[in-house]
């Protein structure tokens, strides 16, 4: 999601204050509502085997919930739910809820992780108990505009730590780029594979960071220009035809950007849009395992025609891949700048990341 000019007046872990990356620009000094697109994930699953009401997660009241957007300065803007999990459509960027599990992606100078008082005191209330912890993001553009606790990564490790002690932070990719941290704890003794015991057998989530996007492509995601709804931007851009059989929930917000969920059974996809040419960004993401990553890809680059775009995976258990996009050194009219970077984490997670930029 993006708010927008009108509604806003496998290194060692690295403190991020100081240093943005490449994809700060001179031009967006010059913009005092510069938006920061790129999202904070917090991804929490629960134990199967601990708690009694069958709902779990699912059992929290709309006021519980709010409750809990409210510490990560967030709201609701709309709701889908099938029979696998809610899904949450907020004012900066998506909840999904699950029975075992919770993902909150937000953007902005949100406070994502003062969220973790509330959350680990209904985990508790609920008699259920945490499995793995995942927390991660790109680094940001405008990173002194960020709040405690996410003036640094360092500063955001130790704040989870508090929660989760010993958790294990890592950095992916050049720190003078754009770069992924990624923190995981687990319950179980570290570094000892483990019985995924808050999901199926295997869990892929991938992400797709895209900045720069096309003026074509952007032109679609600014209402104030082309007054559509959100089905309509969702029709027009071509993202409909990312999720074709699922339930999509689109948002158009005024006078620019959109955000979207789609959950089809236990699978859900989103997308968040800045389509402002001074901080133009768009994300994907899916824990669809659709096993061949290289045309889904394919079709999300085709919808945003980005001039670069960082794209991340996190496995939990067996890596099942069709097709290494990381591997490839070109893809799709683009190349890869740099390496690609993998690092098998605690909890059974491998994590991998790389960066491309378009080839002409």
């Amino acid at each position: 999601m993006t708010l927008t000019k009108e509604d806003t007046t496998a290194h060692t872990v690295v403190s991020d204050t100081a240093s943005s990356t490449d994809s700060r620009s001179d031009a967006s000094m010059d913009y005092p509502n510069t938006f920061e697109g790129p999202e904070k994930n917090l991804e929490v699953d629960l134990n199967r085997a601990v708690g009694d009401n069958p709902l779990g997660l699912r059992a929290l009241t709309r006021g519980q919930i709010d409750a809990l957007l409210d510490a990560a300065k967030c709201t609701i803007l709309s709701k889908v739910s099938n029979e696998s999990l809610d899904a949450y459509v907020l004012s900066e960027s998506s909840l999904f809820v699950y029975p075992h599990k919770m993902l909150i992606k937000t953007c902005g100078t949100t406070t994502l992780l003062k969220a973790l008082p509330l959350l680990t005191e209904y985990i508790r209330q609920l008699g259920m108990s945490v499995d793995k912890v995942r927390y991660s993001r790109k680094n940001f553009l405008l990173p002194d505009d960020q709040l405690f606790p996410h003036t640094s990564f360092s500063t955001e490790v130790e704040y989870l730590n508090d929660f989760f002690p010993n958790g294990a932070a890592h950095v992916f990719g050049p720190i003078n780029a754009d770069h992924w941290y990624s923190y995981v704890w687990d319950v179980h003794e570290h570094g000892e594979p483990v019985t995924n015991n808050s999901g199926a057998a295997n869990e892929h989530t991938v992400h797709v960071l895209m900045q720069d996007m096309s003026e074509d492509a952007a032109a679609a995601f600014f209402k104030r220009d082309n007054g559509w709804d959100g089905a309509t931007m969702s029709e027009k851009s071509g993202i409909r035809a990312l999720a074709p059989g699922a339930i999509m929930d689109a948002f158009a917000f005024e006078p620019c950007g959109y955000s979207m969920n789609a959950i089809d059974g236990p699978a859900y996809s989103t997308i968040h849009i800045t389509p402002e040419s001074h901080c133009s960004y768009a994300s994907y993401e899916t824990n669809d395992m659709v096993g061949a990553y290289g045309p889904l890809l394919q079709d999300v680059l085709g919808v945003f025609r980005p001039a670069k775009f960082t794209v991340t995976m996190s496995v939990v258990g067996d890596l099942v891949m069709k097709d290494h996009v990381f591997k490839n050194k070109e893809f799709a009219g683009y190349k890869r700048k740099g390496g690609w970077t993998q690092a098998h984490m605690d909890g059974d997670i491998t994590v991998m990341k790389a960066n491309f930029v378009a080839s002409a």
